[in-house]
């Protein structure tokens, strides 16, 4: 980062330039607003910035270049709540043949993103200060609607996913990023918050990120459906405080009624701790555990289907060398790790919480895996956790294999 003179009218705080990817731009003097640990920064910035988000711009900016191969023209890409317009300016300056449009309704924020534009000395962008919604409607009635619209606000997404749906081509990409977790992971008192936004009941459970991931998808092709979409998930994933998901869409009532057939719900035993699975809006679900006879928790409607699409993943990789980016690493690992999690198997187990239930010593990971293939099951680790393994072994079983790994 590089301290810079703030000479522009509007812009009367301290800014700087930053640097993700190959593109430098200006956010807040982050230093001059440091205030106590406890407080979030970014929220108390004139312009909002996170720089923990570099992940999710540099996992977008594969994914969009990815998406890109597949067409032949000129493309086009909308950041609808821009705040510094990081994601749009490194679209505008790291990937070639896209007209970007970046919007943001702060002022402020619109001399920020203007200054970043001239530095860059970028031509094919265009830029609005209007609310996020007018502002994707408007622009879809004039440029016939966008191939990418990028949805990233702070909190819930909902509000801005109708007009992002009305404004995307039939083919077009979506980005939809939620960092409203305490009501998608359901924790108490938030639990009604994901009922009257999303829909759908989450449940607090050891994989209550997964659940969270569901419901932001379920909710995606529920609402698609009315534009009769089906929704694609090329790729989806948990990251640190937020959930992130990349849906193409594609036109036709009877592939849109297709996807509804993934739509569903989660039964989950707290007694034996195993769970269960109801494809349907109107499933016939039993509210007692086959297993133990207890009652069974719901969570849902939430999609049940596969977090990625295999081919599309195995593309990024292919991609990730011809980018520059700082996570790219990281990146890696959490696509393959969802091309192995692409194999239908739903929630995963957490091998400390199993451990100390029974005061067992956690054993090598390889030597969990090693002992459940060997008897058939299918098993691999999780994205959403480094403790944690998906596999189609009830609770008892992994419970009998991790007592067998204990030393003698």
């Amino acid at each position: 980062m590089s301290k810079t003179e703030d000479t522009e009218q509007h812009l009367n705080f301290p800014i700087i330039l930053h640097k993700e990817g190959s593109t430098s731009f200006y956010i807040p003097d982050l230093d001059y607003y440091k205030m106590d640990i406890s407080e979030y920064l970014p929220s108390k910035l004139p312009v909002f910035f996170n720089p923990t988000m570099e992940f999710r711009r540099d996992i977008s900016i594969l994914a969009i270049k990815t998406y890109k191969s597949e067409k032949l023209q000129n493309i086009t890409f909308a950041e609808p709540l821009a705040a510094t317009g990081a994601m749009g300016i490194r679209v505008a300056n790291e990937l070639k043949g896209i007209t970007v449009y970046i919007n943001d309704i702060s002022k402020k924020a619109i001399e920020l993103i203007k200054k970043s534009v001239e530095y860059n000395k970028l031509d094919k962008i265009n830029i609005s200060n209007e609310y996020a919604n007018n502002f994707l409607i408007e622009c879809a009635k004039k440029i016939k609607r966008f191939d990418i619209i990028d949805i990233d606000p702070f909190g819930t997404p909902v509000p801005f996913l109708n007009s992002a749906l009305f404004s995307i081509r039939g083919d077009g990409l979506i980005s939809c990023t939620a960092t409203d977790m305490p009501p998608l992971i359901g924790i108490k008192n938030n639990i009604q918050a994901c009922i009257r936004n999303y829909g759908s009941v989450p449940l607090k459970t050891e994989y209550a990120h997964e659940i969270a991931l569901r419901i932001l998808i379920g909710y995606i092709v529920r609402e698609a459906a009315k534009y009769n979409h089906a929704a694609k998930i090329l790729l989806s994933h948990s990251s640190n405080h937020y959930i992130q998901v990349f849906v193409k869409l594609i036109h036709g009532i009877l592939l849109a009624n297709q996807n509804l057939t993934e739509i569903g719900y989660i039964g989950y035993c707290f007694e034996c701790e195993n769970r269960f699975f109801f494809k349907g809006y109107i499933p016939e679900i039993s509210n007692k555990c086959k297993i133990c006879g207890n009652k069974l928790k719901f969570a849902g409607p939430l999609w049940l289907g596969n977090f990625a699409d295999k081919e599309f993943c195995q593309q990024m990789l292919k991609n990730l060398n011809d980018l520059e980016l700082k996570t790219k690493n990281r990146i890696q690992k959490i696509i393959q790790l969802l091309i192995q999690e692409d194999n239908g198997i739903i929630t995963y187990h957490e091998i400390p919480k199993i451990c100390k239930k029974e005061n067992f010593i956690i054993p090598p990971f390889e030597n969990i895996i090693r002992s459940l293939s060997q008897e058939k099951f299918s098993v691999n680790r999780t994205h959403f956790s480094q403790s944690a393994i998906r596999t189609n072994a009830t609770r008892e079983k992994i419970t009998q294999i991790l007592k067998t790994l204990q030393p003698k």
